[in-house]
């Protein structure tokens, strides 16, 4: 509730937020930074921090970090969510075998090897909830492809462009879960970006996603979409990266 009402207060770009971030205000967000710096968070969103304080020169104020974790949550829950449930409602193929699996009484909700986390991490491939580039400082000058990259340099990596390239994802515009069932649980971390600087959220994120969707598609009785998409492609997506 602390770390909600916070963002709330913390997310406008003002004299507002100014204010905020000098006044008492803060001091709740602040004792649970403390919090969650004095005590083991285990396998949370939280524990990334004591790693990127580790492994960073810079040292981070986590009360300035939790709105940016939160945020993409509260984003998650009001608007990507019901993409997915859509697009579930969409495709029967996806639907019964989803429904077949919720209705077993034997899913493991915290499983990244189940039918569910498969649908979230395809939806997550297709739809990233932020658009993460990555930011790599060249160590060595390096000639790659013909073009130099002088030492210094700063390169910035465009996931997106990564998470629908053919060469790694047949068909990169089709919504198909069952692209990751024999892929490692390392390679589905392709979707959260790569080195110290991954997001977070790793394993906190599929694990709502699977929790809403379990959730809507067990307590209410959601029908097929009777327009139902011809093939597995996401007939909206526009590539804009070969505008």
């Amino acid at each position: 509730s602390n770390m909600f009402n916070y963002v709330t207060l913390d997310s406008d770009i003002g004299m507002h937020t100014i204010i905020n971030k000098i006044t008492t205000n803060r001091e709740p967000i602040k004792k649970v930074a403390q919090y969650i710096v004095d005590n083991d968070m285990g396998n949370s969103v939280f524990s990334r921090f004591k790693d990127y304080d580790s492994m960073s020169e810079t040292k981070f104020d986590l009360s300035n970090e939790i709105p940016h974790w939160i945020g993409p949550y509260l984003a998650m829950m009001g608007f990507f969510s019901p993409i997915l449930l859509n697009i579930i409602l969409k495709r029967k193929d996806v639907y019964d075998k989803l429904m077949s699996e919720i209705n077993s009484g034997i899913i493991d909700i915290r499983s990244k090897h189940s039918y569910i986390h498969y649908c979230v991490i395809e939806f997550l491939r297709l739809f990233n909830i932020i658009s993460i580039h990555p930011a790599r400082i060249v160590q060595d000058n390096i000639t790659y492809k013909g073009i130099l990259f002088p030492k210094g340099a700063e390169l910035a990596i465009n996931l997106a462009t990564l998470l629908r390239n053919e060469k790694d994802f047949k068909k990169p515009d089709h919504f198909i879960p069952k692209r990751w069932e024999n892929k490692s649980v390392e390679e589905q971390h392709i979707i959260f970006g790569f080195g110290t600087q991954r997001c977070p959220s790793i394993n906190f994120t599929p694990l709502i996603f699977k929790i809403f969707i379990n959730h809507l598609l067990s307590n209410y009785d959601y029908k097929l979409n009777t327009n139902q998409y011809p093939t597995t492609e996401l007939p909206h997506w526009i590539n804009g990266f070969k505008l």
